[in-house]
């Protein structure tokens, strides 16, 4: 895991200087296991953030039988009133919905691809988290798209965290217990406010 805790080098006297909103926070490279990110200090402390953004290239998964799902929690919350999630799905077989509402205990992110369609496919994912440290209820956007070997799936998510707490925790978990396999890789950033007159330059 590494960590961006250096002084934000886009603050001068308290004002941002810094034309580019997106700041790298955080990447881990899992091997057999979960990702937790976590805010702490310097460019890391979510605090500062109006929205943070993920960026993951998930390897194929050791699930002989189909895709690998993960799924993403915050702040250690894990009771299955905690989430709410909509997924709009597409595939060359045809195309489905789901609807988690008010009955999870985490947002779905997508899916890896299974081993037994190769092991060395991918998926990407990029997730969305909106007004961070705001006082209502938390949202994700999330677009996966998986390499079956072959044929492929996209999805588009929609997610809710039913808690108004600031996110300081964020956990990417895969639903079948083994962990990312090695070759994955997720990057967190944190985009700052909109800096009018910094952009303007």
């Amino acid at each position: 895991m590494a960590v961006n805790t250096n002084s934000p080098g886009y603050m001068t006297d308290g004002v941002l200087t810094e034309g580019e909103a997106l700041v790298w926070l955080q990447s881990a490279e899992p091997d057999g296991d979960s990702v937790q990110f976590d805010s702490s200090t310097g460019a890391n402390n979510w605090s500062q953030y109006l929205d943070l953004m993920i960026l993951g290239t998930v390897r194929a998964g050791t699930n002989t039988t189909g895709g690998a799902d993960f799924d993403m929690r915050f702040n250690n919350k894990s009771t299955s009133d905690g989430y709410e999630w909509r997924r709009i799905q597409g595939q060359g077989s045809g195309n489905s919905t789901t609807d988690k509402s008010g009955s999870t205990s985490s947002i779905r992110c997508g899916q890896a691809p299974c081993d037994s369609e190769n092991s060395a496919l991918y998926a990407g994912v990029k997730i969305e988290l909106r007004d961070i440290n705001s006082g209502k209820h938390k949202h994700a956007l999330i677009h996966n798209s998986t390499d079956m070997n072959g044929s492929g799936r996209v999805m588009v998510i929609a997610g809710t965290f039913l808690e108004q707490a600031p996110v300081t925790r964020i956990d990417l978990v895969e639903q079948l217990g083994n962990g990312f396999v090695n070759g994955s890789r997720f990057d967190l950033y944190g985009l700052l406010p909109s800096m009018s007159n910094a952009r303007a330059t």
